[in-house]
């Protein structure tokens, strides 16, 4: 006849409860460290793969900026990320967007839409919401590049 203490004690109490030293606990600690090293990994791929996915563009010439106006909506709005890849000075066409430096600010970039050479060969932009071409013309040098990825 049973003790009623071990009807109610459970029978895998010894498995809960292993000795520091036994085969469970040894099974228990490797799996931890498997799955600690696991996670570790994961979040380093992670980390580097957002890494070069925030520098490649930098990498390859390739310029952002947050755009503050709404000069060009409606295609393009205040708050957009517009990435800017580099264009050969020769090869500007009318229609594109450009991102330049801006030349009423020195410290400021400007993107706007090509819209006609001037007769000495520098660039007029006209935002696409704006009624008139922008006051002042853009020299060629100041060309970052051509609008080419947009993120709402």
């Amino acid at each position: 006849m049973s003790r009623l203490s071990d009807l109610l004690t459970p029978r895998s109490r010894a498995v809960h409860h292993a000795a520091p030293g036994s085969a469970v606990a040894r099974r228990t600690v490797a799996w931890a460290r498997l799955l600690t090293a696991e996670l570790a990994r994961v979040v380093l791929t992670i980390g580097i793969s957002l890494t070069l996915w925030a520098g490649a563009p930098a990498l390859l010439g390739w310029h952002a900026t947050t755009v503050v106006t709404g000069s060009m909506q409606p295609r393009i709005n205040p708050g957009d990320v517009v990435s800017a890849r580099p264009v050969p000075s020769g090869s500007l066409q009318l229609g594109m967007v450009l991102l330049v430096d801006d030349p009423d600010h020195p410290d400021r970039l400007r993107l706007h839409r090509l819209v006609r050479f001037s007769p000495d060969g520098r660039l007029i932009l006209r935002g696409d919401a704006n009624p008139h071409e922008d006051s002042s013309p853009v020299d060629r040098q100041a060309v970052h590049g051509v609008g080419s990825l947009r993120v709402p």
